[in-house]
């Protein structure tokens, strides 16, 4: 049988994912990053609607504090990343659905295994925010400084405990044709030991 590419036709009581072709796997998995992503939303939203702007952003980012852990284990463990410098944490980041489907377009430069950028030439949560104008800029800032700024270091202490993550660059930006954001990954040895 051949691997299918998409799943038109009759229903099959033993489908596996086995079944599936690389690139309907490979389809599913940036709707997972979407899905991902379009719940976060969703839950934000609703957080706002019976709490208030300020509780829900408290709420939002207490919640990806506890999520990241998880995340990053889950994705660790499927895919054998096993190391704990810069390279490892950017395969995590390629690999993850979360990612994926927040940034649809992104680089990683690896400067050396202990040092890297990442650059996010589109994101979908700035899209959004930059649709919507004014009055989503405090969701944006979250986004982009609290939600990412402590995420970003939250992730990258679980893969190291002496590596930082910084913002070069943040929203909002004056055109379209700039990054999104940019951020650097560094294992910061302490000098004195």
């Amino acid at each position: 049988m051949t691997d299918m590419q998409d799943y038109t036709g009759a229903f099959r009581k033993d489908l596996h994912m086995t079944d599936l072709s690389k690139e309907a796997l490979i389809r599913l998995w940036e709707t997972s990053g979407k899905m991902y992503t379009s719940l976060a939303g969703t839950w934000q939203k609703l957080l706002t609607e019976r709490f208030g702007e300020d509780a829900a952003l408290e709420l939002d980012a207490e919640v990806w504090r506890r999520q990241t852990p998880v995340e990053v284990r889950l994705c660790r463990r499927a895919m054998g990343i096993t190391d704990d410098d810069v390279a490892s944490l950017f395969k995590h980041l390629q690999i993850d659905p979360g990612a994926g489907g927040i940034w649809p377009e992104f680089d990683l430069e690896l400067k050396n295994k202990n040092h890297g950028i990442l650059t996010v030439k589109r994101c979908v949560a700035l899209d959004h925010f930059e649709r919507h104008g004014e009055k989503e800029l405090a969701r944006l800032r979250h986004t982009c400084e609290v939600l990412d700024g402590e995420g970003f270091q939250d992730t990258a202490s679980l893969f190291h405990p002496k590596m930082v993550s910084r913002p070069l660059k943040l929203p909002p930006r004056s055109s379209k044709d700039e990054v999104a954001c940019q951020w650097e990954f560094k294992i910061e040895e302490d000098p004195t030991t």
